[in-house]
């Protein structure tokens, strides 16, 4: 019995070949060639000649062309997603930079007349928190706001008159290693004129007189100029900083060295140039001084 014969390889072996429109082959590889040209940054490869296979039937020869040309696109399109993030990251971060220190600039600007005001107790010295708690004042009959103004008076000699007090609360306090009491104070000052009590406070804060009781008086900062002050204070420690500055605008300043000139840290611009404002980050700092 002769073998049957498979219907479907009789079918395939009458079946015409594969082939292309000569025209449209022609017109498909002048555009590869095209595509292909202009990817290319060397001159002499800017004419680039994709050839046509010589059969018309060989499907391999275009779709060789056809991935070449798809390849060259693929890293030319990576090579520029790759720019374009760099560059609007870059962009971005310098945006978010200019954003942050003029928020942090209003922020500051909105705790302008705001003291803090905190007396410590350590356990292995003798000086007292000079800051009564609720129950001392209960007893004494005393409220918070005459309780503060006395402290002032004690501290800077200076008589702050209750009117110009617009706030004063206690802030909440943790207790550090070493430490049997910790209270501090926030009072705002709404009356800051020429010659009021605030303007002779400011001046006694920045002479520094009086450091022997034990009681401080800081103008209120943003967390991020007081980490950066905090940072100032440890440079100083480190003796990479001879002197620092704070007023009651919140300008932190340092001299690097003792007959330097005060270098401003905080929303300054500089001479001459564009750029917007801008307050040191602690790594800036750091660099500035090292």
């Amino acid at each position: 019995m002769p073998p049957r014969k498979d219907k479907s390889a009789a079918a395939s072996s009458q079946s015409p070949p594969f082939s292309v429109d000569k025209s449209l082959l022609d017109s498909l590889m002048v555009t590869l060639s095209s595509l292909l040209s202009s990817l290319s940054d060397d001159e002499e490869d800017e004419d680039q000649i994709l050839e046509p296979p010589k059969d018309e039937r060989d499907i391999n020869g275009i779709l060789n062309a056809l991935l070449k040309v798809i390849q060259q696109y693929g890293a030319e399109l990576k090579t520029l997603q790759n720019q374009v993030k760099n560059t609007n990251t870059s962009v971005l971060e310098k945006r978010i930079r200019v954003q942050d220190d003029e928020l942090d600039e209003n922020r500051q600007r909105s705790l302008k007349g705001n003291l803090i005001i905190s007396s410590l107790s350590y356990t292995n010295q003798p000086k007292p928190c000079l800051i009564k708690n609720d129950d001392q004042l209960k007893e004494e009959d005393l409220s918070l706001t005459n309780h503060i103004i006395s402290i002032v008076k004690e501290k800077y000699d200076v008589i702050l008159p209750p009117e110009d007090i617009q706030a004063c609360h206690r802030l909440p306090t943790k207790l550090k290693n070493g430490q049997s009491a910790n209270m501090a104070v926030v009072l705002r000052v709404w009356n800051r004129k020429e010659g009021s009590a605030w303007s002779q406070i400011c001046d006694k804060i920045k002479s520094g007189v009086n450091i022997e009781l034990n009681v401080y008086l800081n103008f209120q900062l943003t967390r991020q100029r007081s980490s950066l002050l905090h940072a100032v204070r440890q440079l100083k420690k480190e003796k990479k900083v001879s002197k620092f500055y704070v007023d009651e605008n919140a300008k932190i300043q340092i001299k690097v060295k003792e007959n330097d000139r005060k270098l401003t840290l905080t929303y300054f611009s500089k001479p001459r140039s564009n750029e917007p404002p801008r307050t040191y980050s602690i790594p800036e700092l750091r660099k500035l001084v090292e």
